[in-house]
């Protein structure tokens, strides 16, 4: 899963190899972690390289990130008090270290659905940029 690049990563789903509902495709799209139901995964697949997508149209403006550099995760997280949500971790390639957390919509009570970028500028401690999904591709496009 990560030997390959965002571009490439987004590459194989357009042409539909991600396609599949099968654990190991999914897997092989991207999913490190997931407390919803496997055949939940495909429709996610397909909604968060919807917002993958918005990114990397945003980042060729905003420059905040080398998508030849950076691979791509996601995750279904479960938290304590709220409801499933997904993230996207965007990850250097050269270190490992996830330099972009993304949710479409956090599921946690206290931020009211809102979407959010974290990153290591603050220590991951609070959003760099949160509201709705055009807010995020506001930030990707150095906004």
């Amino acid at each position: 899963m990560f030997e390959k690049n965002v571009p490439d990563q987004v590459k194989l789903f357009d042409l539909g190899i991600y396609g599949d509902s099968s654990v190991s495709v999914q897997i092989a799209a991207g999913w490190f972690d997931w407390f919803c139901e496997d055949k939940s995964l495909r429709n996610k697949t397909i909604n968060l390289y919807g917002k993958v997508k918005s990114i990397l149209k945003a980042n060729e403006k905003g420059k905040r990130f080398d998508p030849a550099k950076t691979y791509l995760f996601f995750k279904n997280n479960c938290p304590m008090r709220g409801h499933l949500y997904d993230s996207i971790s965007l990850v250097s390639m050269e270190t490992r270290e996830v330099i972009y957390w993304i949710t479409p919509r956090s599921g946690h009570q206290v931020d009211n659905d809102e979407a959010q970028v974290c990153s290591p500028e603050n220590g991951f401690t609070e959003p760099i940029a949160k509201g709705q999904w055009k807010d995020i591709v506001k930030y990707f496009e150095g906004q």
